[in-house]
């Protein structure tokens, strides 16, 4: 009778910041690309602003759906996990280039919502 072979998962820190960098990856080459959409266009901040989102969206879906991939159990949790950590890395890089400026408490909700709600749609769908 053959043995079944259970898929081995690297430990938990080493998938999570792989799947991190490729979140961060994708982020910077789609802010390249928004940037240059952006001075094509008349309304450069509703461009901007709307585009930043949608980097938000891409990047954390993206990590979500590799984090199901690779754990292939509580998907969503994992997607979840991965967005709520992009958003922290990302405020703490935002709070050391602007000198320890908070920004706005809603901005930070709804950011964080973004993110972490993304990761775990990511997740579902991995």
């Amino acid at each position: 009778m053959r043995e079944r072979t259970k898929k081995q998962t690297p430990p938990a820190v080493i998938w999570i910041l792989k799947v991190l960098l490729a979140m961060y990856i994708v982020s910077g080459l789609l802010l390249v690309i928004l940037s240059v959409l952006v001075s094509r266009v008349e309304q450069e901040e509703l461009t901007a602003n709307v585009g930043v989102i949608v980097v938000y969206v891409v990047s954390c879906a993206l990590g979500g759906f590799l984090a199901g991939r690779m754990r292939g159990e509580r998907k969503f949790l994992w997607g979840m996990l991965l967005g709520a950590s992009y958003f922290v890395i990302l405020l703490a890089v935002s709070l050391v280039i602007s000198g320890g400026e908070i920004p706005d408490g809603m901005h930070l909700v709804t950011t964080l919502a973004i993110c972490a709600g993304s990761g775990m749609a990511g997740g579902m769908i991995g």
